[in-house]
């Protein structure tokens, strides 16, 4: 597992992105970042998920044993509901942890309103 995970970080560094713009994409500490790439410090679950959710895998793909299996997900493995709700994983993916909550509470809101306006509806319709 570790070996993958750092096969994503590697490769993130070596096209040019920084470790602090990494860290704070995935919601992690750079500290965090050199932990996983240079000791043997395995990483939490909720680090795995944060990894995963960051580049868009499974956390399966990172857990499976053969370090060719880590891949993108793909359309037919897409845990989104359509490509509108995969765009907005994008773009929010390297968002600092505190923007991607105001996002959330946000779309909580609006779902929030369009239940009640639904309800409405239905009682005077």
């Amino acid at each position: 597992m570790i070996k993958k995970i750092r096969k994503l970080i590697k490769d993130d560094i070596d096209s040019g992105t920084k470790q602090i713009t990494l860290a704070r994409g995935i919601g992690l500490s750079q500290s965090s970042i050199q932990k996983i790439l240079y000791t043997d410090t395995k990483p939490t679950v909720e680090t795995v998920k944060k990894i995963a959710a960051y580049y868009n895998v499974l956390v399966a793909d990172l857990i499976t044993d053969n370090i060719e299996d880590v891949g993108r997900v793909s359309e037919k493995e897409s845990l989104y509901l359509d490509d509108i709700t995969d765009k907005v994983v994008l773009l929010m993916k390297g968002m600092p942890e505190e923007k991607r909550r105001d996002i959330l509470k946000y779309a909580e809101k609006e779902k929030l309103l369009e239940d009640l306006l639904k309800k409405q509806r239905k009682r005077t319709g």
